[in-house]
């Protein structure tokens, strides 16, 4: 079986305290249009004290060009090539080389505020309980310019509220049982610090499900180890054609069993680091969201009546309580049909969880 957290250890995680305190990753193929205002995002940081490990795929639109002339004038910049094996395992080999006590990557297509890492590094070091630095995002279009409201639009906006204004502390595992349904509660690795003992406990990222799998390591950490949440919007992800991440945002039945995917095998991580909470978690129950979701999906894309029947019919001998769960569903009024959100606010409550949020009076970082 496929073991993330020995593959982790196999590639040999940096162990030197004696380094930069924030070790950036920064992995690009072929995204020259957008690695200037990145880097000139990073080298405008308040917080100095950092190392910059760039990993392209052997781009051929100028940007490995870019990154050398970069790299010539600064010596925290350390770059280097690899294979063309997708960004997870370019992400992987950055952290291998990661020399600081926190990791922030840095996607090629995107920014940061200038004092983005001052703030989530003085945020983890006020709590040494918390694993993870969450901010708030800002949401950009191809040319830059913000698009407004997007960040509350996203399902894990309207699940936190008001709560995303003001500084706290979400204990472990809440966030990890939260992936379960609002799809992605970072939204984008942009908005994470992470504490490289995070991955050294729960391994790297894994490359099964594409360009989505960051979704299973954020639920995979989160189910052990807390978030503090800065309510500033301290990073930017920006919406643009190339983006291998608007995947995520296709509603499609293939999508949700991936997602489905990913819950199971993140929770896998509980019988080891959590026994207790594993014998209470119900499996089926979690996957509920994105298989009915999936489900429902599946039947729409089927094209004409007899094909739409001949689904259902395959989906009632493979999982016929969840195709009489729809069914009840859709012949009920909308009004009585509880959203993914309430489903997953009653798990929390089922698991104890719905209380594992600490209010702080201040921002950490002020």
């Amino acid at each position: 079986m496929f073991n993330i957290i020995d593959q982790g250890r196999r590639q040999g995680l940096v162990d030197n305290a004696a380094t930069p305190r924030v070790s950036i990753v920064l992995p690009n193929l072929n995204y020259r249009a957008f690695l200037e205002p990145r880097f000139e995002s990073i080298l405008a940081q308040t917080f100095s004290d950092w190392e910059l490990i760039v990993v392209d795929g052997c781009s051929d639109d100028g940007a490995w060009e870019l990154i050398q002339d970069y790299a010539a004038r600064d010596s925290r910049l350390r770059v280097l090539q690899s294979e063309r094996r997708g960004i997870y395992d370019a992400l992987n080999r950055g952290i291998s080389q990661a020399r600081g006590e926190y990791v922030y990557i840095a996607t090629s297509d995107d920014t940061m505020e200038p004092d983005c890492l001052e703030r989530m590094v003085a945020g983890l070091d006020a709590h040494a309980e918390c694993g993870l630095c969450h901010c708030s995002l800002r949401v950009i279009d191809e040319q830059g310019r913000t698009l407004e409201g997007m960040w509350r639009s996203f399902p894990v906006g309207r699940f936190f509220g008001a709560l995303m204004d003001v500084p706290h502390i979400r204990l472990a595992p809440h966030d990890g049982i939260l992936h379960a349904a609002v799809y992605t509660v970072y939204v984008s690795l942009t908005t994470l610090l992470i504490r490289r003992s995070v991955f050294e406990r729960v391994g790297v990222f894994r490359e099964d499900w594409g360009s989505v799998c960051d979704f299973e390591w954020g639920m995979r950490a989160s189910l052990v180890t807390s978030t503090l949440h800065l309510p500033e919007e301290l990073a930017t992800w920006r919406l643009h054609e190339a983006q291998a991440t608007a995947e995520l945002m296709i509603g499609s039945s293939v999508r949700h069993r991936q997602l489905a995917e990913m819950v199971e095998a993140a929770l896998q991580i509980l019988e080891g680091e959590n026994p207790p909470l594993w014998e209470k978690i119900d499996v089926d129950r979690l996957l509920k969201p994105y298989r009915q979701q999936g489900l429902g999906l599946g039947l729409w894309e089927q094209p004409g009546k007899l094909r739409k029947l001949a689904y259902l019919g395959r989906a009632l001998l493979r999982e016929p309580g969840l195709v009489v769960d729809n069914l009840r569903e859709y012949l009920l009024p909308r009004s009585l049909v509880p959203s993914s959100l309430d489903y997953i606010r009653a798990e929390l409550e089922r698991l104890g969880l719905q209380d594992n949020i600490r209010l702080l009076d201040r921002s950490p970082c002020e």
